[in-house]
Formats: C-alpha cells, structure tokens, sequence
C-alpha cells in the first residue's frame, strides 16, 4: 500500500468495525475512503485470497481527482488501494484513473457487458 494513504487494511476494518458497532464515528481524516464501504467488502465477500475465491466477480475502481474546483488529493491512492484489496479476494479489476467523459462511459458499457451472469459486480468511485 501506498505510504500516506492507508496505515493498513487492520487499521480500516477496525475503525469501520467500532463504526457499526458502536455507532461511535472515528476521527475525521483528510482521504476519500471512508470506514463503512470497507466492512460492507468484508461483509459480503468475506476474507481470504483469490485461491479461495470461485464464480465470476469483476469491479470498476475510478479513482478521479484532478477536479478544477476541488481537487481530491488521495483518489489515485484510494483507487489503487481497492483495486489491489479486490484483486486478494479474487475480482478481476478494471482500474480506471483520471479518466474523462468518454472513456468513463465506455468503461462503464464494457463493465455492464462483462458483469451480464457474473456472480458479483462492483463499482468503486
């Protein structure tokens, strides 16, 4: 992982564990990520490496940040993160950075084309 992004996926699941268990919110940090997005990945799809994992699963991970008003520090960071995380638990990912209009929409269609029968399909913005 990415130095200055994440102190760890232990670090990420606990926080987003005391979340919803407690109610209780972690502390503000400057990235994207947030705690409740990580345990639903975990929730639905468990732990384990991609060895263990069967059926057809496929993601979209965006991660855009160059925007003019509002600049968004960590999304490639972020994006790589999730991509990699995804790719452990056995999805087959299309990471896709600082992408315009265009190619957004043809990453989409050919993610709504390969996810047709799949048995899990995710999209990370």
């Amino acid at each position: 992982m990415k130095s200055g992004c994440w102190a760890g996926r232990q670090a990420e699941v606990a926080g987003a564990m005391k979340f919803a268990t407690t109610g209780v919110q972690a502390p503000r940090s400057p990235f994207v990520f947030k705690p409740i997005p990580a345990l639903w990945l975990v929730a639905l799809f468990g732990v384990g490496t991609a060895a263990e994992a069967t059926g057809e699963r496929y993601a979209l991970v965006v991660g855009n940040g160059a925007y003019q008003d509002a600049p968004l520090a960590n999304a490639r960071n972020d994006a790589e993160d999730i991509a990699a995380l995804l790719r452990e638990i056995g999805f087959s990912v299309d990471l896709a950075v600082e992408v315009d209009r265009a190619d957004f929409g043809e990453r989409i269609s050919s993610f709504a084309e390969r996810t047709r029968g799949a048995d899990a399909a995710l999209f990370f913005y």
